[in-house]
């Protein structure tokens, strides 16, 4: 087996988790948002009347979610991640990586069922920089 072949790939497939803070993936009517910065991913699914998101520089964070078309996300980049995935056409995210809060909404276009997961990434390990733990 080659080695440093396979050490190529994996160090280069860490590099992209480091320089890309933004990774987008459109499929028809569903967009995916990830946002890496920690160790910690909350995943959203909401298709409902509206759902709030807030974290602070804290290690407490309040995931609120309910049957709406709108989804609120204010974070603030201290050491979690969010991922928020929503059937939806159109969605916007704002973020800052200082202190300050920042909207982001997302206009749903239909509603379906609410599901809530709950990851935890490591990223000192697997090919792509962590190591997804469900709870």
């Amino acid at each position: 087996m080659d080695y440093t072949k396979l050490f190529t790939v994996n160090e280069q497939k860490a590099e992209s988790h480091v320089t890309h803070t933004h990774v987008t993936h459109t499929h028809a009517t569903k967009t995916h948002v990830i946002e890496s910065h920690a160790s910690k991913t909350h995943v959203i699914e909401s298709h409902a009347t509206k759902t709030h998101v807030i974290e602070s520089h804290a290690t407490k964070t309040h995931v609120i979610e309910s049957h709406a078309t709108k989804i609120h996300v204010n974070e603030n980049h201290a050491t979690k991640t969010h991922v928020i995935e929503s059937h939806t056409t159109k969605i916007h995210v704002n973020e800052n990586h200082a202190t300050n809060f920042h909207v982001t909404q997302t206009h749903a276009s239909q509603t379906h069922a609410t599901q809530t997961h709950l990851i935890q990434l490591d990223s000192r390990h697997s090919d792509s920089g962590y190591s997804v733990k469900y709870k």
